[in-house]
């Protein structure tokens, strides 16, 4: 880890384990790396709130659209089947944005 002055672990739960201010972070399965001072938490929690509002009205569009019988029983089977599982990841999305949300505070 070139360029990298100091690392410290801690135990996931401890009080030490939240994310800094300003920190940027990155996830890999259980671990997560924050690097302080490198964002602007109110510019990542406007852009975030954005994307969670686009993702919302992309996931309302798609619950409808799966509510609507006529597609269900007209559209090749293949393209509900896609819808589901767009809409599957969208919501994944939303989870990880919210959770994003809740971790700038």
């Amino acid at each position: 880890m070139a360029g990298v002055g100091e690392v410290t672990v801690v135990p996931e739960g401890s009080a030490q384990a939240s994310r800094p201010k300003n920190a940027g972070s990155l996830r890999a399965g259980a671990l997560r790396v924050y690097v302080p001072g490198i964002t602007d938490d109110a510019a990542e929690r406007a852009r975030a709130t954005k994307e969670l509002v686009d993702v919302e009205k992309q996931i309302a569009g798609k619950e409808s659209r799966l509510r609507n019988e006529k597609f269900v029983a007209n559209a090749d089977p293949e393209l509900v089947e896609s819808e589901r599982r767009r809409l599957a990841e969208l919501v994944a999305q939303r989870e990880a944005l919210k959770e994003h949300l809740s971790e700038l505070g």
